[in-house]
């Protein structure tokens, strides 16, 4: 069971809103879709999986650090820079890969999946939610996601939490977000599940956001 968020009515636990800065559509936005969208543009076009595991999909660069997958760039991605290109992908697949990079490099590795990205690129990451058991059940998990994390790694969330002196390049803005409820409040109403998501813990198992890659 899944549960969608508005972005724009994201709180936290007191009630104050989190700043997550929305897209602005403006000119550069939509030159740069209509350039993907030519024959010449959707040639350059490229997807990148992180960490793909066995989940290798048609179309993208696939990277893992198993050879046995055989994918299509071998690299350990918790050695940092990758051997990837600057500015170079359009989308970026991260699932289940975020929490387990290693605390002292999580701000350079955020740095580094932003540095890949073209300008305008939309990067998926999916991981297990904060407040679910199955977060902390495997020990080489280091964190659970959730919404303000985001924050940290935008230009306006920085200023807006008064942490722009922290020593962060990545600027993302939140594009969507996406909950994936525990199968047992699947016959809860809506305002139940929005309730429980607030105050109770393992109600949701996993948390998708789909960020875009800010650059001037």
């Amino acid at each position: 069971m899944e549960l969608m968020e508005n972005p724009l009515a994201v709180k936290s636990g007191d009630g104050i809103p989190i700043p997550i800065p929305q897209k602005p559509l403006g000119k550069a936005l939509s030159d740069a879709t209509e350039m993907w969208q030519t024959p010449v543009g959707m040639a350059s076009y490229r997807k990148l999986n992180l960490g793909c595991g066995h989940d290798k999909r048609e179309g993208y660069v696939n990277v893992d650090v198993n050879p046995t997958i055989e994918p299509d760039v071998r690299c350990d991605l918790f050695t940092l820079p990758w051997p990837l290109p600057d500015n170079t992908f359009h989308e970026v697949l991260c699932s289940h890969l975020l929490e387990h990079v290693p605390p002292p490099i999580l701000i350079p590795w955020m740095d580094e999946l932003w540095r890949v990205c073209a300008p305008h690129a939309i990067v998926e990451i999916r991981g297990p939610y904060w407040a679910s058991e199955k977060t902390w059940q495997d020990p080489t998990h280091f964190r659970g996601l959730c919404l303000p994390f985001f924050a940290y790694f935008s230009e306006t969330g920085r200023a807006q939490f008064g942490v722009d002196h922290y020593p962060i390049r990545a600027n993302f803005a939140l594009e969507k977000t996406k909950f994936f409820l525990n199968p047992e409040w699947e016959s809860s109403g809506d305002g139940a599940k929005a309730f429980a998501v607030k105050h109770y813990v393992n109600v949701v198992d996993e948390l998708a956001v789909w960020l875009r890659a800010v650059k001037r």
